[in-house]
């Protein structure tokens, strides 16, 4: 394979790339914070949220210094660190990848005209 062909490879991929991450974007970009709560527990092994209940029975309560209203709190700060994470992995992240890529297209892009 010839050095330009190489090149021409590279570029395919790098536009692949962009592409695929542009769709990521635009499928998670309108995701309203219930929906990703859907999806994050529709996605998750373990239970998100188990009730106060559960946490009495597991024997658990002591870490919430056996006061429900913190454990509250305490779940709601996790969901939204869930909800961030999902947002970054789903929107911010391929935001800067497409960034990556893009100059990453020019540089090839270049290789490839001195080439020709």
């Amino acid at each position: 394979m010839s050095k330009a062909e190489k090149l021409n490879n590279e570029i395919k991929n790098y536009e692949k790339r962009i592409e695929n991450n542009n769709d990521r974007i635009s499928k998670s970009i309108n995701v309203s914070d219930n929906e990703i709560i859907k999806i994050i527990k529709a996605d998750s092994k373990y239970e998100i949220n188990p009730s106060w209940e559960e946490i009495v029975k597991r024997g658990a309560a002591k870490n919430y210094d056996n006061d429900e209203s913190f454990y509250n709190s305490e779940m709601a700060k996790y969901l939204q660190s869930k909800i961030d994470f999902w947002k970054w992995q789903n929107i911010e992240d391929p935001t800067k990848r497409i960034q990556y890529y893009s100059k990453e297209l020019i540089k090839l892009k270049k290789k490839l005209d001195s080439l020709i």
